[in-house]
C-alpha cells in the first residue's frame, strides 16, 4: 500500500515553505451497506447526515450514500497506522468492527472488505506555507492553511480567503504601490490571525472529550 502525502509544488518555487502541524492520515473504503438484523437497511436514519465516532487511536467518520453504498474512514496518525498495520484489510476491518457505533450503523462487510479491498490511504494533516503571499502571487484555501477535517473549516475557509484575497489583487493592479504593499500585509496579518484562531478551535475540539488522555493521538493534540 502506497501511502500518500500531497505536498505544496509551487510554494519551494515561489520562496515560500509548506510547514505541517501533525501526521494525520485519512484510510478509507467505499462499500456497499448491507441489512440490519431487523431486515432494514444499515444506517436507514442517518443517511444524508455524516457520522463521527472517538476511539482511542482517532475517529471514524462515516456517510450513508445514495444506492446502497457507504464511505467509512478513520482518521488517525501514520505511526499509529503503521504499528497496527491498518492499511491491511484484515486489520482495517477488525478496528471497525470493535466501534461502539459504526459497526450497527454501517456493520463491516463479512469477508473483510474482500480481496484486494485494502483502504485507499491520504494524508489529512493540518498544515500551512510560512508566507500568504509575495512578489505576484498570493495563497488561498488549501494552498494557504490545511484544516484538519474534525473542524469543518475547509471550505469556509477557502471562500474566505477568496474574498479577502480579491482586495489584495486589486490593489495591485490600481497603480497604487503603497496601498498595494498595505493589502500585501494586511492579507499576511490575517492568515497569521486564522492560524491561530484555528490551532485554539483545534485544541479545543480535541480536548473536549477527555476519554482517552494519555493516549498518543490524542495527548498530541492537547498540547499547543
Amino acid at each position: 500500500m502506497r501511502w500518500v502525502y500531497e505536498t505544496a509544488r509551487a510554494a519551494p518555487a515561489l520562496g515560500a515553505r509548506r510547514r505541517r502541524l501533525d501526521r494525520l492520515i485519512a484510510l478509507a473504503v467505499d462499500v456497499a451497506v448491507e441489512a440490519c438484523p431487523t431486515g432494514e437497511p444499515a444506517g436507514g436514519g442517518s443517511r444524508g447526515r455524516s457520522f463521527v465516532e472517538a476511539v482511542e487511536i482517532g475517529w471514524w467518520y462515516a456517510a450513508v450514500l445514495p444506492g446502497g453504498r457507504a464511505i467509512v474512514t478513520l482518521m488517525t496518525d501514520d505511526d499509529i497506522a503503521r504499528a497496527a498495520g491498518l492499511a491491511g484489510a484484515d486489520a482495517f476491518r477488525s478496528a471497525w468492527a470493535a466501534t461502539a457505533r459504526l459497526r450497527d450503523l454501517v456493520p463491516p462487510p463479512e469477508d473483510a472488505l474482500g480481496a484486494g479491498a485494502a483502504p485507499a490511504v491520504f494524508s489529512a494533516a493540518s498544515q500551512h506555507v510560512d508566507r500568504a503571499v509575495g512578489a505576484g502571487w498570493i495563497a488561498v484555501g488549501d494552498a494557504l492553511i490545511g484544516f484538519d477535517p474534525l473542524t469543518s473549516s475547509g471550505i469556509a475557509g477557502a471562500l474566505d480567503d477568496a474574498l479577502a484575497a480579491t482586495d489584495t489583487i486589486l490593489r495591485w493592479f490600481s497603480g497604487d504601490g503603497a496601498a498595494a504593499r498595505a493589502a500585501a500585509i494586511g492579507y499576511a496579518r490575517r492568515a497569521e490571525d486564522t492560524l491561530r484562531r484555528y490551532l485554539a478551535e483545534r485544541t479545543r475540539h480535541y480536548t473536549a472529550g477527555g476519554r482517552w488522555p494519555d493516549a498518543p493521538f490524542w495527548s498530541r493534540r492537547a498540547a499547543r
